[in-house]
């Protein structure tokens, strides 16, 4: 989201002239343990356009270009939504899990709320500014268990960006192991190259550090000499040469 979030800013400043940034707050997530409720969290984001009174009805949604329940609908196309991972929790064919989908939607509508009321008021006390990243209850949804991994998860995750803040990140390790692994010299990951092992080093050492080691995008960048959205644009790919290679391990 990020990145997304980030380019669209970049985009947005260029087309109009603007500076500054463009969203105000960070964007909300929930780590779930129970696989229902990601059907409920699908609901709960596709019916905000009702809810806030942009549409008034179901059939209106249906027709509605800014919202991702218009293309699960097969209403329109959009290139970067992957309807199947949605659609295919509500049946095996795509005519019988959109119906299946909407029902699902329909009968959130008709219990008043429009969604499990659980998960509702998480989602509003989380909007309303409720949530400092200490309660877990608004952040957290699952057993004890799964509560205390993610909080003991999302603690050690504050201690790190804490300790780079202060010291900088340490690059060695990785920058070692990665020219190691592709043979070549240290100086060869900050310089531009297309194709070739110097290309495929780069890659996986922005994957490494913004995948495995959870150093910021900015601080990688920075590193690299390099603007915060190539290291965006290099992490899949990145992602797929230290996967395929399968000997690089931090």
């Amino acid at each position: 989201m990020k990145p997304l979030n980030m380019r669209y800013a970049q985009y947005h400043g260029d087309k109009y002239g603007r500076r500054g940034p463009l969203f105000m707050d960070r964007y909300k997530s929930i780590a779930t343990q129970d696989q229902n409720y990601v059907q409920e969290l699908v609901r709960y984001v596709h019916l905000n356009p009702l809810r806030s009174g942009m549409c008034k009805t179901l059939d209106d949604l249906d027709r509605y270009d800014w919202t991702g329940h218009s293309a699960l609908m097969g209403n329109r196309s959009n290139g970067f939504q992957d309807t199947s991972s949605v659609l295919n929790r509500f049946g095996a064919d795509v005519d019988g899990s959109r119906t299946c989908y909407r029902d699902f939607l329909d009968s959130g509508l008709k219990k008043g709320g429009g969604d499990n009321d659980e998960l509702l008021s998480l989602v509003r006390a989380s909007n309303a500014g409720v949530e400092k990243g200490r309660d877990a209850r608004l952040w957290v949804i699952g057993d004890p268990a799964f509560i205390k991994k993610a909080v003991h998860e999302a603690h050690r995750r504050r201690l790190r960006i804490r300790k780079w803040t202060g010291a900088g990140p340490d690059f060695d390790p990785v920058t070692k192991k990665v020219c190691d692994e592709f043979g070549i010299d240290q100086s060869g990951l900050f310089i531009r190259h297309r194709g070739g092992p110097v290309s495929m080093a780069r890659k996986a050492f922005v994957w490494l550090c913004v995948r495995k080691l959870e150093i910021p995008t900015t601080a990688v960048a920075e590193f690299l000499k390099i603007s915060p959205g190539a290291v965006s644009n290099m992490i899949e790919e990145g992602k797929t040469i230290v996967e395929t290679g399968g000997t690089l391990r931090i």
